[in-house]
């Protein structure tokens, strides 16, 4: 019988144990347990994280999964001011936003994001105020040129290269993006399908536009449709496998996530894009929309309050597709 270096073809690495960092398709020898180990893909899963200090509804999120922001919302049917960050563990206040507002967009870090238009401060009213984030206080910076709710953004922009995109000027749905230099916001070119209660994801130059709805707040006219972004024009891309309005995104152009949602009536649904194609992967354990889902990588995410109804305060936390090791054992 061939030993496991005949098999190989070449000596494997000896490791007293495990290798600190693994990738598929690795195979080394574990001098400790004496065996041959290998690393194969495990799936990606959620978990529960740390609760929000309150309900929020219509929030948005921003910055990754063990420094997070959560901003704006609304509860019982007010606008809200307040932002809370994460550490991957619990949330803490952060600094209050200047103007109250929900159903906004945003984009960055913990220490520099920001949060672009949005209702304030209630429905149907909507702003075209833009306010970014050091990481304690808020600024206004420069305006949109059109007030828009409901719109998504380039989760991964810097507040000098963001974009926004579709949303809605009440009741008339947007297909206009807009462009940020750092210091004024400038028309790009129009989506293909224009479309409300959006998410986005990437960065200003490879942006992805998922999902929503053609009528604003409204399940009538879903959209399975999915647009990627250049810089320059909009293309329709592999659409995800199930429509949904007011879901969670985040991550980039090649690898993203989309969350939960409303179909008519909210879901667990989540898919996963690899550049390629949507893939259905673990559901989130509560079904709401509106819920905030800005982490920048698909592979580490959060999914943070949302209507159920009522407005909840969970956080889940995902952990994508890595790699773990597996013992060979002969047959």
């Amino acid at each position: 019988m061939a030993d496991y270096k005949a098999i190989k073809g070449h000596t494997i690495q000896t490791v007293a144990g495990d290798p600190s960092v693994l990738a598929v398709g690795d195979i080394w020898y574990d001098s400790v347990a004496k065996k041959v180990q290998g690393a194969a893909t495990t799936a990606g899963s959620w978990a529960s994280g740390g609760n929000m200090p309150g309900p929020a509804s219509t929030n948005t999120g921003f910055g990754t999964l063990t420094a997070g922001v959560s901003a704006g919302g609304e509860i019982s049917g007010a606008s809200q001011a307040e932002a809370y960050h994460y550490n991957g563990t619990a949330w803490s206040a952060g600094g209050n936003l200047n103007t109250h507002r929900n159903v906004a967009a945003a984009y960055g870090t913990q220490t520099a994001g920001a949060i672009v238009g949005g209702h304030s401060p209630a429905f149907p009213g909507v702003t075209a105020i833009h306010e970014t984030y050091d990481g304690s206080s808020w600024t206004e910076a420069g305006d949109l040129n059109r007030a828009r709710g409901y719109g998504a953004a380039g989760n991964i922009g810097t507040t000098s290269a963001a974009i926004v995109m579709g949303g809605h000027y009440h009741p008339v749905t947007a297909a206009e993006s807009e462009e940020y230099n750092g210091t004024a916001w400038t028309e790009g070119n129009d989506l293909n399908t224009a479309r409300s209660d959006v998410k986005g994801a990437g960065t200003q130059t490879a942006a992805l536009f998922i999902s929503g709805d053609g009528a604003p707040t409204t399940s009538t006219n879903l959209t399975a449709a999915v647009e990627s972004y250049d810089g320059s024009s909009w293309t329709e891309i592999a659409d995800v496998n199930t429509a949904v309005l007011v879901h969670g995104a985040g991550g980039s152009q090649t690898e993203a996530i989309k969350v939960s949602g409303s179909t008519g009536s909210y879901t667990v649904n989540v898919e996963q894009w690899n550049g390629t194609s949507w893939t259905e992967v673990a559901n989130v354990s509560t079904a709401r929309g509106n819920g905030a889902c800005g982490i920048a990588s698909a592979a580490a995410n959060g999914f943070l309050g949302g209507g159920t109804p009522p407005s909840t305060n969970i956080t889940e936390e995902w952990t994508g597709d890595y790699a773990a090791a597996v013992t060979f054992t002969s047959s």
